[in-house]
């Protein structure tokens, strides 16, 4: 069977109702199977017909992360972790199939106190270490926008390179980085004003055996209700 995955920051924090509930109806309108979400609330009207796993931030109006997903069994994962930044870390086992279960990782790389997004990622890949290197053979689908790039680098070369090593484990951790692995290049998916072209949005996965795609949904319009766009994963299961 294939499965439709869906990551996007839908930047709650920057519209108005009426984009909100715009950014909704177009999610809804990709007959997703999983939707991993960042900067986010969700409109429940809109996805009646979807289980919605929402964990909000300590943020004015209490946008937060989210996994939306079909009727699919599912079974939370728990971390013990102090570390502020790992309260965007939602992870969740769904059984699509008796007996055949995809491990479905939401990462959101929500500033330090320092205005790191790098520990955050770092605390977070720590977390979830048990899983990805434990002994179940489930496909893991780990996927977010991290505000880390290794372009970032490439463009303060005076600095270290605090995003490289981000991506450097989580290539040791086994993870096939999805884009880069099609494009061979970064692509971009967040747009601001007067802002280099970051790709800031990432799927990877581990464990997958079948065949697997995946598109960067550049359509302007996109642009009316949030500043990033959409990263779609097809992927055999």
């Amino acid at each position: 069977m294939e499965l439709k995955l869906v990551s996007w920051n839908m930047n709650y924090w920057q519209r108005n109702e009426s984009q909100r509930l715009e950014a909704w109806e177009y999610l809804k309108n990709l007959n997703f199977d999983i939707a991993v979400l960042q900067e986010t609330k969700p409109f429940f009207n809109c996805i009646e017909n979807y289980n919605v796993i929402f964990q909000n931030l300590p943020v004015k109006d209490g946008w937060g992360s989210a996994i939306i997903s079909k009727k699919f069994t599912s079974y939370k994962h728990s971390f013990i972790s102090s570390y502020e930044g790992s309260q965007a870390l939602i992870c969740y086992d769904f059984e699509f199939e008796k007996g055949k279960n995809v491990t479905i990782i939401n990462l959101y790389g929500k500033s330090d106190t320092y205005g790191y997004c790098t520990t955050t990622i770092h605390h977070m890949l720590s977390d979830i270490t048990p899983i990805v290197w434990g002994k179940s053979k489930n496909i893991i689908i780990m996927a977010g926008d991290l505000n880390t790039s290794i372009q970032w680098d490439e463009n303060y070369k005076n600095r270290d390179p605090l995003h490289k090593l981000v991506f450097d484990r989580i290539d040791d951790m086994g993870f096939i980085n999805c884009t880069m692995v099609k494009y061979k290049e970064h692509k971009q998916t967040f747009v601001r004003e007067n802002t280099f072209p970051y790709q800031d949005d990432y799927v990877f996965i581990k464990n997958c055996k079948g065949k697997w795609d995946i598109n960067i949904l550049n359509n302007e319009n996109i642009l009316n209700f949030s500043d990033h766009y959409p990263v779609e994963l097809i992927i055999e299961i």
